[in-house]
């Protein structure tokens, strides 16, 4: 009798043979997000922090959606790397703004 409760190593055969796929998606999302953490400081300093926050949080909302609604592994790893991206730029902004609003004599 097969377990009612499935993972996607299951789901995708991800074992053995592809095996090697999951560590792929795991360097994808580390790739994506420095390169996300480069574009997002570059865009912070020019159209601002706030804009940047929201776009972020949206960024990461639009992931999250799309990582629900996927039927395969790679809008699944679309989904998530978009969604850790759009989170990891979400909590630097708050930790940069936070920063520059307390000041350095507090710091």
């Amino acid at each position: 009798m097969e377990s009612p409760i499935t993972s996607l190593v299951t789901e995708f055969k991800l074992y053995c043979e592809n095996g090697l796929l999951k560590e792929k998606t795991q360097g994808f999302f580390i790739v994506i997000a420095g390169l996300m953490a480069f574009i997002f400081g570059v865009l912070s300093d020019s159209i601002g922090r706030r804009r940047v926050f929201l776009f972020a949080w949206y960024f990461s909302v639009i992931g999250i959606v799309i990582s629900l609604i996927s039927p395969n592994l790679y809008l699944i790893t679309l989904g998530n790397t978009l969604s850790w991206a759009g989170m990891d730029m979400f909590f630097s902004m708050v930790f940069i703004y936070s920063n520059e609003i307390i000041g350095g004599s507090l710091r």
